[in-house]
């Protein structure tokens, strides 16, 4: 009996939290703020989480999505994609240069231009939207042109101070939050969140298709979108000088590879540096000429290997890598090369590729330090054939090769008959060969 009576209370229990359940999620269930920052350079990868942020407010039917934003700007081309998804969500956009002490420069202005409500925490600024390429490089006449008139399209679209969002581009001036609230360029200034959430409250935007929704912030759930351990690793290879290095020292590394053949680390480090470089380059606006230069780099770089003791071929890829990185990026992009890590990197390489071409000849010139008798009747395989001519790998030192058989073909295996100098007599090993 006492054991029933147990299980009875048990059920019960069980039964009665079952009944709190539903009454907890209908407690929850209240549209949330949903929260997520713009921290540091606006880069493809920032960009991405803007508009996955926007995406996700509007699965889920979000009260509003809340941008607080601490920028000195960024790509022109990021900030065009996250101000378009901005004008066109179909949930609130409340953008906010916060915390105290922040700024919204360059593309970062237009940025807060593109919230549904724009705020400010007060020793805060905004402004100074001149295009400019990453080492601080004027960019031309045209491109401020075109990015003043979108500057002054994204304010007259939510019906702010035009005048403004054309010199902040054209002149480059920079406001004070206070300022920025006279002048009718931000809608209010709110010390912190709380504030802010509470002073929208009951206020009217617009959205995206049209509809007019009313703000219902104050007491609503806030939720912080965390950035991910990815997105943070993400955005510090998407950088044009570090993408540049990036590719040199995977070449070096390939070069390397190429000079020692069979040890594979220099192989498997070029590709990884490769993979990273190729991953930022496929975010960055690249050109296709500068992509072209980029490859003809490379392989004259190799090319020195075969040919080595010229440098002719080491210079041309030095010469081609300098006119890759001037003409790598688009210019209305704002993107650039600084040229000390311009001419740094292409020094490097053509110092590193001319090292290894010559010790690539010296080796090949030295004499073989084992006896004839232990190197005849060995069997290597041909690495470069031409014709009766060729060169192989003997104990990991590159032989030149001829033979008296048919032609020589690259992967043909021999066999050594005599050492002639630094030339070994070979003769190939498959009677195939031989009836060819």
């Amino acid at each position: 009996m006492g054991g029933r009576r147990w299980a009875l209370g048990l059920c019960c229990i069980v039964l009665a939290l079952l009944a709190v359940v539903p009454a907890t999620a209908s407690v929850t269930s209240e549209p949330p703020v949903i929260v997520t920052r713009l921290d540091g350079p606006l880069s493809p990868v920032t960009a991405n989480v803007l508009i996955g942020a926007v995406d996700d407010a509007e699965a889920r039917g979000a009260a509003a999505l809340l941008v607080e934003i601490d920028t000195p700007g960024g790509l022109v081309t990021s900030m065009r994609e996250v101000v378009e998804r901005f004008l066109n969500a179909n949930v609130p956009i409340l953008t906010y240069v916060a915390p105290n002490g922040a700024r919204a420069a360059s593309a970062g202005t237009l940025i807060v231009l593109g919230g549904n409500v724009a705020a400010m925490a007060p020793t805060t600024t905004i402004g100074a939207a001149t295009p400019v390429t990453l080492d601080g490089g004027q960019v031309g006449e045209k491109v401020v042109n075109d990015a003043a008139s979108y500057a002054e399209a994204v304010a007259e679209a939510r019906g702010r101070d035009i005048a403004f969002a054309r010199r902040s581009v054209e002149a480059g001036i920079s406001i004070t939050a206070t300022e920025a609230l006279d002048q009718g360029v931000i809608d209010l200034v709110a010390p912190n969140r709380l504030t802010l959430l509470a002073q929208l409250d009951g206020a009217s935007v617009v959205l995206g298709d049209g509809s007019t929704v009313t703000l219902a912030l104050e007491g609503a759930p806030v939720e912080v979108r965390e950035r991910s351990l990815t997105s943070s690793l993400l955005e510090r290879v998407v950088d044009p000088n570090l993408t540049f290095v990036l590719l040199a020292l995977g070449t070096l590394a390939l070069l390397v590879e190429f000079a020692n053949p069979g040890v594979g680390a220099g192989g498997i480090t070029g590709v990884i540096l490769l993979l990273l470089a190729g991953f930022s380059l496929s975010l960055l606006p690249t050109t296709l000429v500068g992509l072209l230069l980029l490859l003809l780099a490379a392989g004259l770089f190799i090319g020195e290997l075969f040919v080595p003791g010229t440098g002719v071929m080491a210079a041309g890829g030095s010469v081609a890598l300098v006119i890759a990185g001037l003409f790598l990026f688009d210019d209305s992009s704002g993107l650039a090369i600084s040229q000390p890590v311009l001419l740094g990197v292409a020094g490097a390489v053509l110092i590193a590729s001319t090292a290894l071409a010559v010790a690539v000849r010296n080796s090949q010139a030295l004499p073989y330090r084992l006896d004839d008798e232990q190197m005849l009747d060995e069997v290597v395989e041909v690495v470069v054939a031409h014709g009766d001519q060729g060169q192989a790998m003997v104990n990991g030192e590159r032989w030149h090769v001829r033979t008296d058989e048919p032609p020589l073909e690259r992967g043909m295996l021999v066999r050594i008959l005599e050492r002639h100098g630094l030339t070994l007599l070979v003769e190939p090993t498959d009677d195939d060969w031989r009836r060819r």
